[in-house]
């Protein structure tokens, strides 16, 4: 009866994702049959919590059958990577997609440099309310690949977050009142180059309207409990002696997202936003939408809409004649100017609303080609 069952989830593929509490419990049942359909349905499904990186760690290393031993090895290297395991620092390809984006590689090594990339998308398996970020591991796999090859930041030097947890956020860049955190403690002051990432949900408060990063595991009808507060992010940054700093968030806080409403009753909060000018004058700011706004997906090459003319206008398409002055590097103005012509007008051409892109930092500042 629950094999059939699992058979039957892994036919109905992701409509089924309820059942993904059964299915890992099954992982363990005393029939390999039953726990063969559970993995497979997950697999299905397209569940890729951590809890299911655990699972099949184990079954490929303590599971009485050889054939599922190997198939779970094989499975955990596919989806997972190397290390697998939700909220850990990656080495190399995590689950998202090689982005379509041909990126140039870098003439020589940034070896201070220091990069955090967090891409959250599975966000159901802990909340049945809020939607997943489709491609938000897409998003942040293609950011890792631009870090490593065009930017040249070493490998070791990447703190490299998939399906972050509200711990994982503190660890890496503090509390409000320590700010010491992970990434504070890998730089070296005044020498090394930041570079951070976030794709996924953000968040407003229901009291005051602030914004907050939304970890998988938090509840954004509590954010201010769970959340990571932007005020907070943007403050301790402030405090990381670093040489420089680029910020980059493909997320909106206004409580919708393209895959559905994060907060109910969203439209009756009154949105507040943090002046990244004044909390960290010093700092490169780009994030994907306006205040109230939403962060729209490009379907076509699966990543959001921002983050993949990000890609695209830093790799080179910014410097062209209609945006550029064509001289072979990519300026903040040139990409600002990009930005927000051509997600914008894609963002309306494809769903029928706004999106504009907000950008701040020294317009001079090389992107490419320095």
């Amino acid at each position: 009866m629950r094999k059939l069952a699992a058979a039957s989830l892994a036919k109905i593929g992701p409509a089924a994702k309820g059942a993904v509490p059964s299915l890992l419990q099954c992982m363990n049942d005393r029939d390999a049959n039953v726990r063969k359909n559970s993995m497979v349905a997950l697999i299905k499904i397209g569940y890729r919590g951590s809890d299911f990186s655990t699972a099949l760690a184990k079954m490929a290393a303590e599971d009485p059958h050889r054939g599922l031993r190997g198939n779970a090895a094989k499975y955990q290297a596919k989806l997972f990577g190397k290390t697998g395991a939700t909220g850990t620092q990656m080495a190399g390809s995590a689950s998202g997609a090689a982005s379509s984006i041909d990126l140039p590689k870098a003439d020589k090594e940034n070896r201070y440099g220091v990069a955090v990339i967090i891409g959250n998308r599975n966000y159901s398996s802990n909340n049945r309310d809020v939607p997943d970020v489709d491609f938000a591991l897409n998003d942040a796999q293609a950011m890792y690949d631009y870090v490593t090859k065009t930017l040249g930041f070493r490998e070791g030097n990447v703190i490299y977050l998939k399906d972050a947890t509200q711990a994982d956020l503190i660890s890496t860049f503090g509390t409000r009142d320590n700010p010491k955190g992970k990434l504070y403690d890998w730089i070296r002051p005044n020498q090394s180059e930041i570079f951070i990432f976030y794709s996924g949900h953000g968040a407003p408060s229901l009291s005051n309207g602030q914004g907050y990063l939304l970890p998988v595991d938090g509840n954004p009808m509590k954010v201010e409990l769970n959340g990571y507060p932007l005020e907070t992010f943007y403050a301790n940054l402030a405090k990381i002696p670093s040489k420089s700093t680029t910020i980059i968030i493909d997320a909106c806080f206004s409580g919708s997202s393209s895959s559905g409403s994060v907060v109910r009753s969203a439209s009756s909060i009154s949105l507040k936003l943090v002046d990244t000018k004044t909390e960290y004058p010093k700092a490169t700011v780009l994030t994907a939408a306006g205040l109230s706004e939403v962060a729209s997906w490009d379907t076509e090459t699966q990543h959001g809409l921002f983050t993949s003319h990000f890609l695209k206008g830093v790799t080179g398409e910014a410097d062209d004649n209609d945006y550029g002055n064509g001289d072979g590097k990519v300026s903040l103005s040139e990409l600002k100017k990009y930005l927000q012509e051509e997600v914008t007008y894609n963002a309306r051409r494809l769903y029928g609303r706004d999106q504009n892109p907000q950008i701040s930092g020294n317009p001079n500042q090389i992107l490419l080609g320095e």
